[in-house]
């Protein structure tokens, strides 16, 4: 970085962040990716530039219906473990709305996915990482996908933590509303959960959440619901909150005359 032979703009572009950083070896090692600082302001790796060829020769593959070649470049790639999850990762984040490799980034990425345990959560990562601005059918797409990797792997908490996530920020309908459907896929993920207090917690947060969406006599069904979980976790204080607080929101409108007295 103080080779004088740089030129410019890179070369002002280098004394200036260096300027305004503070401690200039962190800045290096978090740019660079690196444990400790060489001084050299290294490439990433992988780069934009193998990204795009490997996206590219991928695709002509599959357009000339060469699926099993792409089955058996996944597989062997996977026997590197998390250096293929970070270049499929950098490749989603870098490509995954061109049109020209939709067939590789279509539901998460499927064509790529694991067929053991381990690299299945590695996998799950780039699903939830690929939820972002994508439309309602991609997103339930989406969270399909995490929903049979909860039931491939059902000892495995982090696919259910990723699809209670999914549920709780982003199912959403064309009004950005929580999708009812949705919920009642949660709540049987719930019950088959009942042990993961992450989940009962999440559920809590959707109905209540609902509530604040739904008008009466819709409330009825969820507070009801609400109700249910609640007595069924009395030592979890937030779902407990969660009840109390739908009741009071419920107690404000002239439909519940009655809660108001609670």
């Amino acid at each position: 970085m103080r080779n004088k032979e740089i030129g410019e703009p890179i070369k002002s572009a280098i004394d200036l962040f260096l300027k305004k950083v503070d401690d200039k070896n962190l800045f290096l090692r978090s740019i660079c990716e690196k444990d400790k600082s060489d001084g050299i302001w290294s490439p990433f790796e992988p780069d934009l530039i193998g990204e795009f060829f490997v996206l590219e020769f991928l695709r002509n593959k599959i357009e000339n219906y060469d699926e099993d070649y792409v089955s058996e470049f996944s597989k062997l790639c996977w026997t590197k473990g998390e250096n293929f999850w970070w270049f499929l990762y950098r490749c989603s984040q870098n490509y995954r709305k061109r049109k020209k490799f939709k067939k590789i980034f279509a539901n998460g990425m499927e064509i790529f996915e694991p067929k053991d345990e381990g690299n299945a959560v590695l996998y799950s990562y780039i699903i939830a990482s690929m939820i972002d601005y994508q439309s309602e059918e991609e997103t339930y797409n989406l969270s399909e996908n995490l929903k049979n990797l909860c039931n491939k792997y059902p000892e495995q908490n982090e696919f259910r933590e990723l699809y209670l996530e999914i549920f709780g920020e982003f199912v959403l309908d064309k009004n950005y509303a929580l999708n009812e459907k949705e919920i009642d896929d949660l709540e049987e993920l719930c019950t088959e959960n009942s042990k993961d207090e992450r989940i009962q917690v999440g559920y809590s947060n959707a109905l209540c959440e609902l509530i604040e969406q739904q008008i009466y006599p819709e409330t009825e069904k969820t507070i009801e619901k609400l109700e249910i979980l609640a007595e069924r976790n009395r030592n979890i204080e937030s779902i407990q909150i969660d009840y109390a607080y739908a009741l009071y929101s419920l107690s404000c409108r002239n439909e519940y005359p009655k809660l108001s007295k609670l």
